[in-house]
């Protein structure tokens, strides 16, 4: 008997899977992905280790995990990312937590967003990090739309360098950190959600790749 109870307890103790809301995904098979665009897609990678998106013209897109996962806060969400392409002058990428989206059953999932000026359907809501080297669009929060949110930022990437892009969020507000500095931070109220996806976004014609994502319970 004592054996056995040891060998179960070593078990436990080897056994390094995630707990709780934590894990990691930095490979991806097909139809993992769903794409949210009211442009046409010029390039799209969506399985294997890296996923990436670009569209033809100064829309809005996002390459969306299609699952749900829990939401429980506080929770920090790790984007590693870049962009190497912009066809616009400056590059529009964007990192994205969708907070409730509906069972994968609904139609919700075959067209996200809406045509022409994109917003969330169904009164969908995400934290966005959009991060472009244009100044007018260097926005993070709460919001309904996959480009834009109230509050304002300073930073943007340059072009083909890979950056940790990590969401900290607690009950009533957010914070964003590249690479371990603090670069922008908003108020949101986040009480209510109870499951998110994540995505990254293309907001006008740039190539924006996703290499590894991570969700890690505690603040």
């Amino acid at each position: 008997m004592r054996a056995a109870l040891f060998a179960i307890l070593a078990a436990v103790m080897t056994d390094v899977s995630p707990r709780g809301v934590s894990f990691r995904e930095s490979r991806w098979n097909q139809d993992d992905f769903v794409v949210a665009a009211n442009d046409p897609v010029a390039t799209l990678v969506d399985k294997g280790e890296t996923v990436g998106i670009k569209i033809t013209g100064i829309g809005e897109s996002c390459l969306l995990r299609r699952k749900a996962f829990p939401f429980r806060l506080p929770c920090r969400f790790r984007f590693r990312i870049r962009w190497t392409e912009c066809g616009r002058g400056n590059a529009y990428p964007s990192v994205h937590l969708v907070l409730d989206p509906p069972p994968l059953d609904r139609p919700w999932w075959k067209s996200p967003i809406t045509e022409h000026v994109g917003r969330w359907r169904d009164g969908v809501q995400n934290f966005v990090f959009h991060f472009s080297t244009d100044p007018e669009w260097k926005h993070v929060g709460l919001s309904n739309w996959p480009e834009t949110a109230d509050r304002r930022h300073q930073y943007s990437p340059p072009k083909d360098r890979w950056i940790d892009v990590e969401m900290r969020l607690e009950s009533k507000r957010g914070e964003v950190f590249v690479d371990g500095l603090k670069v922008a931070e908003a108020e949101a109220d986040l009480r209510r959600f109870r499951s998110f996806t994540y995505g990254i976004g293309d907001q006008t014609s740039t190539f924006v790749e996703l290499d590894d994502f991570r969700c890690e319970a505690g603040g």
